[in-house]
């Protein structure tokens, strides 16, 4: 799976057409291998392609060839041991009879994480040589937002339902069902026409701190700011009015 920046991965499905011949970024590709491969479980299953499907001989390809953006770990995003673990459900109980936790719940902070979901408000990280569950480090919702994307001093708005009440799931529920700002830029920008590349290149490094880990103590602190496509801010730029003529260098891949 290409690497679009983020710490942690989603897989989504995307449609994305604009009022001009062609989304940027477009390419055409093999419509029925592309379509055996999303639907390769309804294959499975009955052996053919579903007849609702959409057509899919074109994509999106935003890197056009480029570089793909360098790869985050967890362990780098949040300042940790690369050689720790997290636990997102404390100590599991062991079936008895494979001998390993039932659930899972672990995983290595040495790799891209997978989809953050609500419960990870509830992470503790531990060294490896510490038995699952037992961990003592927390974490914070700001490192949840920064994971999926999103710099940490983000403004999640959490509206109390009662006096007193703190809203952390909410909050983490609102983190794992956003989409991250890397694969937004990358996404929206093939119908916004400005290129994605370089604006999030730089906004990746700043929020990852990725030219200081060499001297880095503690975690990052809050303050990076998501000013992608010049001076605007992503969604600004994206929602700009717009003249009714495509941008000058793009070309038509048809």
């Amino acid at each position: 799976m290409t690497s679009f920046g983020a710490a942690t991965r989603r897989e989504r499905a995307w449609m994305v057409a604009t009022r001009y011949q062609q989304p940027r970024y477009a390419e055409h590709v093999d419509g029925q291998a592309a379509a055996r491969e999303m639907f390769a479980h309804v294959l499975e299953k009955t052996g053919k392609l579903p007849d609702w499907m959409p057509e899919l001989d074109r994509r999106i390809e935003p890197y056009q060839g480029r570089p793909a953006l360098p790869v985050v770990t967890v362990a780098e995003a949040l300042n940790l041991p690369a050689t720790w673990w997290a636990d997102t459900r404390g100590k599991r109980k062991v079936n008895p009879k494979t001998g390993r936790p039932n659930g899972g719940g672990s995983f290595a902070l040495n790799r891209v994480g997978s989809c953050v979901t609500a419960p990870w408000y509830g992470i503790k990280f531990r060294p490896a040589d510490v038995p699952q569950g037992e961990g003592t480090t927390t974490v914070f919702l700001p490192d949840l937002g920064a994971l999926v994307g999103f710099r940490r001093d983000y403004p999640w708005i959490y509206i109390p339902a009662r006096r007193g009440a703190k809203g952390t799931r909410n909050v983490a529920q609102m983190i794992a069902d956003a989409v991250s700002p890397f694969m937004g830029a990358a996404i929206s920008a093939a119908v916004q026409g400005e290129d994605w590349y370089k604006p999030v290149s730089g906004y990746q490094k700043a929020l990852y701190r990725l030219r200081e880990k060499a001297r880095a103590n503690g975690r990052p602190k809050a303050g990076e700011q998501l000013t992608l496509f010049g001076s605007q801010t992503l969604l600004r730029a994206l929602f700009a009015p717009r003249s009714s003529a495509p941008a000058a260098d793009r070309t038509s891949s048809v």
